[in-house]
């Protein structure tokens, strides 16, 4: 599995896939603070902007140990952001990885997400080297399937 020093950057018609940073900490707030999102993946809601910035600084421990990836997803027309994909779990002695996101309740059911998937998806085959890539779903609405 090929890997580079530097956090690599993804683009998509409407997205820019970036390194999830501080600047991200409201964004990450509202997702996890959100029961209906943090019931469907098991685990508490936030209840402080600390607790996001605690969340970045494990996303952003992924990269510097290479045992994963964390990109803020924004959108291009105004630098939004709007959720996260993540390979969480990269095993670089079998070439797999375990991808994850989340994304804002106001951007669901726009195909957002599964145009990010597939700019993450193709980065992790083809500069990663991943011959499998694992994902585990959580039974969502019928309006987030679509993501």
């Amino acid at each position: 599995m090929k890997s580079s020093g530097t956090f690599p950057q993804l683009e998509t018609k409407r997205l820019i896939l970036r390194e999830i940073g501080l600047q991200d900490a409201e964004g990450v707030f509202q997702n996890f603070s959100d029961e209906e999102i943090t019931d469907i993946i098991g685990m508490g809601s936030l209840s402080t902007l600390k607790d996001a910035e605690e969340i970045i600084g494990e996303f952003q421990a992924y990269f510097e140990k290479g045992t994963g990836l964390a990109w803020a997803v924004v959108l291009k027309e105004n630098d939004r952001f709007i959720g996260i994909c993540t390979y969480e779990e990269l095993d670089k002695h079998n070439s797999r990885g375990e991808i994850g996101y989340d994304l804002l309740r106001d951007y669901w059911g726009k195909g957002l997400m599964s145009e990010a998937l597939r700019a993450v998806i193709s980065y992790g085959f083809e500069e990663l080297e991943l011959n499998r890539i694992d994902a585990h779903t959580f039974l969502l609405t019928r309006n987030h399937e679509k993501c």
